[in-house]
């Protein structure tokens, strides 16, 4: 890991005890950055180890970010690939992915994932705060926008959605839109479901060659063939 660059406050170093002294957040709009950050290889299973909810996470990434604006709007570009990815238990051979970000938006150009014959691609927008002392990070009332396809994935990933999968696998072909926010989101779409297996949480009996054909209307889905 390596950071390179410059930040510059436009206050002077005792107004700026001060200020941190006061729990005075001003200060973060007064400090231009200029800073380039790279990752090469990083083992993910690092950073697994710094929250619970990734402890499953593993596989390397290499990465690289420009940052300008200031600590309070900073604007970001950032690239990257990773390889040998596997979150609890669904993984993926390789992926990459482009973003920027500018006023508490993260715009995903793309995030594509391949496993095989299988590929997922994710693009649109997110809203998140990535300022210095945001109050909260994730913005669940503003305007979400993204676009999500599919062809031949594991359906495995399922279990990382729906709490009451205990296991799953088939291939999924998907082709979604999601707007609405982050609080409601609105889904529409199709998807369909080959070879594929599913058990319930709780339940010993496993469902094997599962097929289906589906669409989703916002908050509905409407099953054409099961």
């Amino acid at each position: 890991i390596a950071l390179q660059g410059s930040a510059r406050p436009s206050l002077t170093w005792e107004d700026w005890i001060r200020a941190l002294s006061r729990g005075d957040h001003g200060w973060a709009s007064r400090v231009d950055l200029a800073l380039v950050g790279t990752v090469d290889s990083l083992d993910l299973t690092k950073v697994a180890a710094v929250a619970t909810t990734l402890r499953s996470l593993s596989g390397f990434a290499t990465a690289r970010a420009r940052v300008t604006g200031t600590a309070a709007n900073p604007t970001i570009t950032l690239l990257g690939r990773a390889s040998a990815l596997s979150f609890h238990g669904v993984a993926a051979v390789g992926g990459e992915f482009e973003a920027g970000y500018a006023d508490r938006r993260l715009a995903l150009a793309r995030l594509d994932l391949q496993n095989g014959g299988a590929t997922s691609h994710v693009e649109g927008s997110i809203p998140v705060d990535l300022s210095l002392y945001a109050r909260q990070r994730w913005l669940r009332e503003e305007p979400l926008s993204l676009k999500v396809r599919m062809s031949d994935a594991d359906f495995g990933m399922a279990v990382l959605f729906v709490p009451d999968l205990a296991s799953s696998g088939g291939k999924l072909t998907v082709s979604a839109g999601v707007l609405g926010t982050l609080a409601k989101p609105d889904v529409t779409g199709t998807l369909k479901l080959t070879e594929g297996v599913l058990r319930v949480a709780g339940r010993d009996e496993v469902l094997e060659g599962l097929e289906m054909d589906a669409s989703f209307d916002e908050r509905r889905v409407n099953v054409a063939r099961i």
